[in-house]
């Protein structure tokens, strides 16, 4: 039996080439200032705002509930006095109110 044909060496794969920095992007990122060192004119406008009050929003345990049928979803709704559908993807028990934030708005005396 022949020995085997020698094996032929790869080459490596090309590299990609480093991308090229137009020179309008070099001048634009000289520009650009230091966050660090911009005037804090902001802090005379948060004196007398409320503290933010950062409250526990996760469940303490969550539940799978799974349903063989409408007939069942319909009285465990009944059951628990929520109204739950098919396109609900969760519940609170107790059941909790919606905060909707969407329409508060902080108003000054000024």
């Amino acid at each position: 039996m022949p020995p085997p044909p020698p094996r032929k060496k790869s080459a490596p794969p090309a590299r990609k080439p480093e991308p090229v920095i137009p020179k309008r992007d070099l001048f634009r990122a000289a520009e650009q200032p230091d966050l660090l060192s911009v005037d804090k004119a902001w802090e005379q406008e948060w004196q007398g705002m409320p503290e933010y009050e950062r409250r526990e929003m996760m469940p303490f345990h969550t539940l799978y509930v799974h349903f063989e049928n409408r007939e069942d979803i319909k009285k465990f709704s009944e059951m628990i006095g929520q109204k739950i559908s098919e396109e609900t993807k969760y519940i609170w028990h107790p059941k909790k109110q919606q905060l909707r934030v969407a329409k508060l708005r902080f108003k000054s005396d000024k």
